[in-house]
């Protein structure tokens, strides 16, 4: 087993806080199960562990902080330096000198770190001895060790902040302060968004203006966030999935995540990164590899967790404060989609500060050569039906079932095509009615598009014919089964 061990350096007026490390390193959940995964023993120390002897107070101290050889000294300022402990220095200066003696001699361990608080407080408190002499220890650290100390304002930030920090510090245990780029782990939780189909049946992919556009956001904006808007069919699956294969092209970092396919026990930061499988939470990973190079976060089909079709789960909620918390951070860039209508009657996803972009259909001079292609004359296509194909997802449907001289002016009878050729034909009929009227009740009642795999146990033939006629399909998991992309938009 591994271990981390913390020393706290800690002026009084900064108890508070040691509080917070100490109630993170014993009690907090995410961290508690992060141990748990990596093999790491976490304990924490400071002065008030220090046995009761006989001495001067700092050198059995500073002989207790020597005997425990800590992985990690956190020092903690606010408006106070102690006082001398007796060699002419503080005993904050005394545990300084020593941290940065070992971490020397270490080449870089144990690590040190300060965090200074910032709060104004009431200035009566204030004492103006301790405030010169903290300003004094300030300028000494910058300029002698080029220190870099984090700021924070009030417990709260504090215990966000030192949470992060130490959910990195465990991850440098286990892995080695030098293999701490993720971009491994994001592409394979990506695997259901980025594998989504983009051509279609011949294999011509329908070139959207849209595309070219995010991905100039992507390369010239600091940070953006952007929320995609369009009706079901209209492609956003499809454009986030381009979006997100051309910005790893371009070197960048990519967490793409479908909400259709999150399951319904997600209701905190931690059980979405336990379903990504994720090492850290995925705001704190997106947050460091940003430090690097920029990090695109695709949110696909948040309107399958809106209020309208997810009533009893906190999946919308939980990706919602995930977008925000990321919104603004330097190097990220956020692209999510959503239906137009569901956004617009879904209070929590109307609210959301983001650019919105209206996903237009493609125009008919880009589909008729793909008709005309396939075998189809596109000067006898009526206008219904045209108005019909102009949408990716129709006109999909539409190249896997129609024939020549087949006439399709409405969605419903696109969709009874598709039902009579793929599920009523040849014989099991019976059985592949039965499963699919299991699973759709199955899906509305658990509100999930993805179910287990044990749930078509009783109809094992019906279940490989209905995969093989691309009316199901596998998740990327090998253990669940949802709508396959032919029909997930009618099911959804």
């Amino acid at each position: 087993i591994k271990q981390l061990l913390i020393f706290i350096a800690f002026a009084s007026d900064c108890d508070v806080e040691r509080r917070i490390i100490r109630k993170a390193c014993q009690s907090d959940r995410t961290i508690k199960k992060l141990c748990l995964e990596l093999g790491i023993s976490l304990d924490c120390v400071d002065f008030t562990d220090v046995c009761s002897d006989a001495g001067r107070p700092q050198s059995l101290i500073n002989l207790a902080a020597e005997r425990w050889q800590p992985d990690w000294f956190v020092f903690l300022f606010w408006r106070r330096l102690g006082r001398d402990a007796g060699q002419g220095m503080t005993g904050m200066e005394e545990e300084w000198s020593r941290a940065i003696e070992l971490n020397r001699k270490g080449g870089g361990h144990p690590r040190v770190s300060l965090y200074f608080k910032k709060d104004e407080g009431d200035a009566f408190d204030a004492d103006p001895t301790q405030l010169e002499a903290l300003k004094r220890f300030k300028t000494t650290i910058f300029e002698q060790h080029q220190a870099l100390a984090t700021l924070f304002i009030g417990p709260r930030k504090f215990r966000e902040q030192f949470r992060e920090d130490l959910s990195w510090r465990l991850v440098e245990v286990d892995r080695g302060a030098g293999a701490l780029d993720f971009d491994q782990e994001f592409r394979e939780s990506s695997k259901g968004l980025l594998q989504w189909p983009r051509t279609l049946g011949a294999g011509d992919e329908i070139q959207r203006p849209e595309l070219p556009a995010l991905l100039e956001k992507v390369r010239t904006a600091e940070s953006s966030t952007t929320l995609i808007l369009g009706g079901p069919g209209s492609g956003k699956s499809a454009l986030l999935a381009g979006l997100g294969h051309e910005c790893l092209k371009q070197g960048f970092s990519v967490l793409a995540i479908k909400a259709d396919m999150l399951g319904k026990e997600i209701h905190t930061p931690e059980d979405l990164r336990q379903w990504l499988q994720l090492t850290l939470n995925a705001n704190n990973m997106v947050k460091k590899l940003a430090e690097k190079k920029p990090v695109v976060v695709l949110v696909d089909q948040l309107d399958a967790v809106s209020e309208l079709v997810d009533r009893r789960s906190d999946r919308l909620n939980v990706l919602l404060n995930l977008i925000h918390g990321l919104a603004g951070h330097e190097r990220v860039h956020i692209v999510a989609s959503s239906r137009t209508f569901e956004c617009r009657h879904d209070i929590r996803l109307n609210s959301l500060n983001a650019d919105r972009l209206e996903l237009a259909l493609p125009s008919w001079d880009k589909i008729s050569p793909i008709l005309a292609k396939a075998g189809y004359d596109p000067a006898v296509i009526g206008d219904s039906t045209r108005d019909l194909l102009r949408s990716p997802w129709c006109l999909k449907v539409f190249l896997d079932v129609a024939r020549p001289g087949m006439v399709f002016s409405t969605f419903q009878s696109l969709l009874e095509e598709v039902w009579t050729q793929r599920v009523l034909a040849d014989g099991g009929m019976k059985e592949r009615v039965e499963l699919l009227e299991y699973l759709a009740k199955k899906m509305s009642t658990d509100e999930t598009l993805w179910l287990p795999s044990s749930v078509a146990d009783r109809w094992p033939s019906a279940l490989q014919e209905l995969v093989q006629e691309d009316i199901l399909s596998r998740g990327h998991d090998g253990n669940t089964w949802a709508a396959a992309g032919l029909v997930d938009t009618s099911l959804s």
